[in-house]
């Protein structure tokens, strides 16, 4: 699918003006052209992708109510998004994140937000897996380097790398988010599960997220 570039870049300038006055549309939208947000690159001896998804995938961009279209990959090392207008398109655009609060890849929405955790204060694009009345499961993607390693006698040297992993976090009633991992055990110890909810997990496996969004659906609904 196309999506006409003057159309979104438009509405990025509408942004930009809407959030700082001084400054016009058009003068944002020539330094959209000319690129001139540039990107913290990641080294190019790394090997792996700093980028969550590692392609372009289609979604939209989301700021003050407003919504565009396009193809997205978020830089977890430079806490940037990029996009791209068509998939076929050569051109990158780097945004600053500031500009943007939040964005959809796949029906799941990446959220920006400065958290309480128990590992401490953290910003970036949660990602938004559920949202209750009580409860919220939200995802953070951390970036873990591996520096090089040399060959040494019968030992094979590997490739300086870059890996996206995704942390999970749990709150209850508005409390701190509280890392949590996706175990049976994990959920039962956290919401001090017992009677039909601890039933629940005895006969329902937690491995992947669906699992654990299908769970907090039930829990919240009985």
């Amino acid at each position: 699918m196309k999506i006409p570039g003057v159309l979104l870049l438009a509405f990025i300038g509408s942004i930009s003006y809407s959030q700082n006055g001084d400054q016009t549309t058009i003068n944002f939208l020539n330094e959209i052209y000319k690129m001139e947000v540039k990107s913290k690159m990641s080294p190019d001896s790394y090997g792996g992708s700093p980028y969550l998804p590692k392609d372009f995938e289609e979604g939209k961009l989301i700021s003050n109510g407003r919504e565009a279209p396009g193809f997205i990959r978020y830089n977890v090392l430079a806490n940037q998004i990029e996009l791209k207008v068509n998939q076929e398109d050569s051109t990158i655009i780097t945004l600053p994140s500031n500009q943007f609060n939040s964005f959809v890849i796949d029906d799941v929405e990446y959220s920006w937000k400065n958290l309480k955790t128990e590992d401490g204060w953290k910003n970036g694009f949660f990602i938004k897996y559920y949202e209750g009345d009580d409860l919220k499961f939200y995802g953070y993607p951390e970036l873990f380097k591996k520096e090089a390693v040399k060959s040494l006698g019968f030992v094979e040297g590997k490739p300086a790398h870059y890996r996206v992993d995704i942390k999970y976090y749990l709150s209850r009633n508005k409390s701190e988010f509280n890392s949590i991992k996706i175990k049976n055990k994990d959920f039962k110890k956290s919401l001090n599960l017992d009677g039909n909810a601890k039933v629940y997990l005895d006969d329902h496996k937690l491995k992947k997220v669906s699992d654990v969004i299908k769970f907090l659906e039930w829990y919240e609904a009985n």
